[in-house]
């Protein structure tokens, strides 16, 4: 089974006519996500999970309305996202046999506002990756896979080639 997540903006503060979202908020999503998972992973009796995380997982500080308007700053949104994940990883690996990580990043996590003026992978997102294989590292279901193409994902399931990227 293949798992894409992206884009959960983690500190990001919204109440509008369209939706409402804070940190508590993601996290009850996160919940929610995990039970539909964990229930599809046991119906389809899945051995290989492969997840594919897909960047924006902070709100991070490149927009300077979105930096006031954060509940944490984006040192504390990495730190506490990268958590979550390991988390939710670690419980979904309970389901399978084994559990492959690939990452790629966003552009919310970039150290310079502008994309012109940065370089692309000097991204504070390429640290979940870097996280989760230290966190993990006692879960021998659960392998971080490093990924070579900067900010593309490659990998094979069931011989059908897979590649991801932010967009």
């Amino acid at each position: 089974a293949v798992l894409c997540l992206s884009d959960w903006h983690y500190g990001q503060v919204s109440n509008n006519i369209w939706n409402e979202y804070n940190t508590e908020i993601c996290n009850i999503r996160v919940s929610k996500l995990f039970d539909k998972v964990s229930s599809a992973l046991r119906e389809h009796d899945v051995s290989t999970l492969h997840v594919a995380l897909l960047g924006d997982f902070v709100n991070g500080a490149i927009h300077t309305g979105s930096r006031v308007a954060a509940e944490e700053n984006t040192c504390e949104q990495l730190m506490h996202v990268s958590e979550i994940l390991a988390n939710f990883i670690n419980a979904l690996s309970v389901y399978v046999d084994n559990v492959n990580i690939y990452s790629t990043y966003g552009n919310h996590a970039r150290t310079i506002q502008h994309k012109d003026d940065s370089i692309h992978s000097d991204n504070m997102e390429r640290v979940i990756p870097w996280w989760l294989k230290q966190r993990l590292s006692g879960n021998n279901k659960i392998n971080v896979v490093d990924c070579e193409f900067y900010e593309f994902i490659y990998f094979n399931v069931c011989g059908y080639n897979i590649v991801c990227t932010h967009g």
